[in-house]
């Protein structure tokens, strides 16, 4: 299989919302509406982040993003007033720090340590 590109769906109960929070928390810009309900975000080339409006079936999977300095980073979320959990560190392999989005759809960010 050759992938050509990549898309995460995330369920949420309000588009405008949900775009206004992952907007500031992803520092997002520019978004296109390719159908009613829908609203995509270009992460990175042809990664796309899709919100998808509708009754919220909130999932156990977990949206992970990498992030090139995970204290600065969970710094500026708990600055924008969100709920980051504390970071974890897995030595010699990962950091991470979960949150939910408004609709309760888990977030982590993750630096994967260099040696």
């Amino acid at each position: 299989m050759k992938l050509t590109s990549i898309t995460i769906c995330v369920p949420v109960k309000s588009i405008d919302e949900a775009s206004r929070w992952y907007e500031s928390c992803l520092e997002l810009n520019g978004h296109i509406d390719p159908a009613p309900g829908i609203r995509e975000y270009e992460l990175r080339p042809e990664c796309w982040l899709q919100l998808s409006e509708g009754e919220s079936t909130r999932s156990e999977h977990c949206l992970l993003l990498g992030v090139d300095d995970i204290d600065r980073e969970r710094t500026r979320l708990v600055d924008l007033g969100l709920d980051v959990g504390e970071i974890q560190r897995v030595e010699g392999a990962v950091a991470f720090a979960e949150f939910k989005d408004p609709d309760g759809n888990n977030l982590s960010l993750y630096e994967v340590e260099r040696s």
